[in-house]
């Protein structure tokens, strides 16, 4: 089996991914996995994860 790494690119597209779907749980845990993993975060990555929180808060979500 090939593995595949997950980079930031990866990690911003399915935080997008997940917010767009309201699924801000997920975005969040993802950004969560993200640091972990040691994938550093980049502005991108910030502003998707606030986005699905932000959605959350205005009740979008």
């Amino acid at each position: 089996k090939a593995k595949v790494e997950a980079d930031v690119i990866s990690y911003n597209s399915t935080i997008s991914a997940c917010d767009k779907g309201g699924q801000w749980q997920l975005a969040v845990h993802l950004f969560d996995s993200m640091r972990k993993s040691k994938v550093e975060a980049d502005a991108i990555s910030y502003s998707a994860v606030l986005a699905a929180a932000c959605r959350t808060e205005q009740g979008q979500a």
